[in-house]
């Protein structure tokens, strides 16, 4: 599961220190990186969610990576919000990734509405994880599928 989580990470954020180099994103656009610290916002998860402090792992994982690669790019601090992503939505949108049909123009009104830009939705859903990003809205969202599934 840690492995979906830093694999969307690592999807959102590619070269984010140097934008003079080209990156492309999996779905073949081209990566915007963010010009600003993101800040890092977990929804659909209860307090006790095991998978909150992967997240927090995860951020202290880019973030040590980021210096030790001379980078001043960091992940903001990782804070919880309430209410949750629908399950359907997130298959949705992770229907999309696995078509490489890209992001939509706009993201739900779920993930719009969450206070912050790096959105990570922990679901209780079955769904291919997934990262997606709005960069002309500075919104991101990695959506992290059920850990009680059997796949």
């Amino acid at each position: 599961m840690i492995a979906h989580l830093i694999l969307g990470l690592a999807l959102l954020l590619p070269l984010s220190c140097q934008a003079q180099v080209p990156a492309h994103s999996a779905v073949g656009g081209p990566v915007t990186p963010w010009t600003k610290v993101p800040a890092v916002v977990v929804v659909g998860a209860s307090t006790n969610d095991a998978r909150v402090p992967l997240v927090q792992d995860a951020v202290a994982f880019w973030n040590r990576s980021f210096a030790e690669l001379g980078s001043a790019f960091r992940l903001g601090p990782v804070t919880q919000a309430t209410g949750a992503v629908p399950v359907d939505e997130l298959r949705a949108l992770s229907d999309r990734v696995l078509s490489r049909t890209g992001p939509t123009q706009f993201p739900p009104e779920s993930i719009h509405d969450v206070p912050g830009d790096l959105i990570v939705a922990l679901s209780d859903g079955d769904f291919v994880s997934f990262a997606m990003r709005w960069p002309n809205l500075g919104k991101a969202v990695v959506a992290i599928k059920s850990d009680r599934s059997g796949r």
